[in-house]
């Protein structure tokens, strides 16, 4: 193979200083330690050229990458001469092939839960009793009915209440007692996994009180979400609601409408659990995790929200990846498919801030896009970051969102890292481009990929995160494999935390480009040859 030499160029066509960049102060954000295929374009003036030799078939990926808190306009991004036009395709825009599959977002209270014990801590409930919760009548709606439920299974951590609309019949939404067993153990296996990681739920651990009923068992209430008797195109799987973490005099007191069951509880669809387990199973560590953020993360804020909402789903989503541990079982490919998320972040990964909770086609959270940025997010910090001990710094050192992340890779990483910990996210974000180039073929050493399998170890558990093959997934609504990178230059707005990507393909000999210095110094531009 050829030897790849490239030549940085800066034109001085007159010195002037935009202000400095990055997202901390005035401080240029330069990365050090590049692998030889991965080059950062900085600038002393407002030009640069990259001259790249001995090219052989190779790729050339442009990606810029929005290190702050704001959107960029076009405008601001800068310019690059020098990336060649090739026909992209079929455009990805056309009415989506997967359903949606909605988790809902836990609901924010402006105060703190007292953590005082509800009024009447009741006795241990048995088998086959029965039991009356509020739930939500329809998603979003925050309006609230009374249903009874019936105890089918009890475990180590959890006991399993299944309604009594959904309790033993013929139907597909019904659930039998072998199948309320199956969740109660896939929840004792992931008990362990998933409080080592995070940490515990209020009142868990072995020093908890058991929380707001004072039992450390977690109720797990299987039921018909929405009461649609249905599920498809847009079903919800699960959800957590910190409103039962709060009790009900609490809530009346601050006028609040809510309804709790004044216990740690989340809830799962019966039609899922009845007729998909392995998805709903991943259901059972998504909302869990939900759970133990707001206990984690309340301690330490002024109210339940505790950090914004992409931080929280990015945690949830990456805890399904705990279903495919070794002592579980699960296909990890299995898994991937079940929540599709490899097919929408290829077609949209440009299009979207990671920072912030939206959607590129319907601009609403409850579409499945969101989750799959989430969890590709937390997949390329897993994997490239130190796995289980990173997951778990970000999860219980009492910081929250960028900040959280910063404070983590400065603990674990302090010779690359500083105590400027927004910054250290910065840094981390700045190099998720190459986890769009590097997925398929050679991967050079010292490239950030998600294709790679990262185990490690924490409080004597391993945890394994497994290698993901982007190229290996078709786009969501063509059948073109990989990310949806442009094999032209086509600038567009960069989102807050957003990355965009262009590309030359199979240039061979010597290549020029040309960069015009964006007016906006969050951006930073890397040139990467695959």
């Amino acid at each position: 193979m050829k030897k790849l030499t490239v030549v940085l160029c800066i034109l001085l066509l007159f010195a002037c200083n935009n202000g400095g960049g990055g997202s901390s102060g005035n401080k240029p954000i330069v990365i050090s330690n590049l692998p030889p295929s991965v080059k950062q374009v900085t600038f002393r003036g407002n030009h640069a050229t990259m001259q790249l030799d001995n090219l052989a078939n190779n790729d050339i990926v442009v990606a810029r990458v929005n290190v702050s808190d704001f959107d960029v306009s076009t405008a601001n991004t800068g310019s690059i001469n020098g990336i060649q036009s090739y026909s992209t395709g079929a455009s990805a825009t056309a009415e989506s092939k997967r359903p949606v599959r909605k988790h809902h977002s836990p609901i924010s209270l402006p105060f703190k839960p007292s953590q005082e014990r509800r009024a009447t801590i009741k006795a241990a409930p048995t088998l086959g009793s029965t039991e009356y919760f509020w739930v939500l009548e329809s998603i979003g709606l925050e309006v609230y009915k009374s249903i009874p439920a019936v105890l089918r299974a009890i475990g180590n951590h959890c006991y399993v209440w299944v309604a009594t609309d959904n309790d033993g019949g013929s139907g597909d939404d019904q659930i039998s007692v072998a199948q309320a067993a199956s969740y109660q153990q896939m929840f004792d296996k992931l008990y362990a996994l998933e409080t080592n990681l995070f940490g515990y739920e209020m009142g868990g651990g072995s020093s908890g009180n058991g929380g707001l009923d004072g039992d450390k068992r977690i109720s797990i209430l299987i039921l018909d979400i929405d009461f649609d008797h249905d599920y498809g195109i847009d079903s919800t799987l699960g959800y957590f609601s910190p409103v039962d973490e709060y009790t009900q005099a609490q809530l009346d007191n601050e006028g609040e409408p809510y309804k709790s069951n004044e216990r740690e509880i989340f809830y799962i669809d019966a039609f899922y659990a009845s007729t998909e387990s392995e998805l709903t199973y991943t259901t059972l560590a998504h909302e869990f995790q939900h759970m133990i953020h707001f206990a984690q993360h309340a301690k330490h804020s002024d109210d339940s929200k505790c950090s914004e909402l992409w931080f929280n789903e990015m945690f949830s989503a990456i805890a399904e990846d705990l279903c495919a541990h070794p002592s579980i079982g699960l296909s990890y490919d299995d898994l991937i498919e079940y929540g599709g998320y490899p097919y929408y972040f290829n077609s949209y990964f440009g299009r979207v801030s990671y920072s912030t909770w939206d959607s590129p086609i319907y601009g609403n959270w409850e579409e499945d896009w969101p989750y799959a940025k989430a969890y590709m997010l937390g997949a390329y910090l897993a994997r490239n970051y130190g796995g289980a001990r990173l997951l778990h710094e970000i999860s219980t050192n009492g910081y929250d969102n960028e900040d959280a992340l910063g404070a983590a890779l400065y603990k674990l990483y302090p010779a690359q890292f500083t105590t400027d910990y927004r910054r250290n996210a910065s840094i981390a974000f700045a190099r998720f481009g190459e986890a769009l180039v590097y997925g398929n073929g050679s991967i050079p050493q010292g490239v950030h990929t998600l294709n790679k399998t990262t185990v490690s170890s924490l409080n004597g558990n391993t945890y394994y995160f497994p290698a993901l093959n982007l190229w290996d997934y078709e786009q969501e609504v063509i059948s073109t494999k990989g990310p949806a990178i442009p094999n032209n230059w086509n600038n567009s707005d960069i989102k807050a935390f957003g990355i965009v990507a262009n590309r030359s393909r199979n240039v061979s000999g010597s290549h020029t480009l040309t960069f015009t210095r964006p007016k906006d110094p969050n951006i930073l531009t890397f040139v990467i040859i695959k």
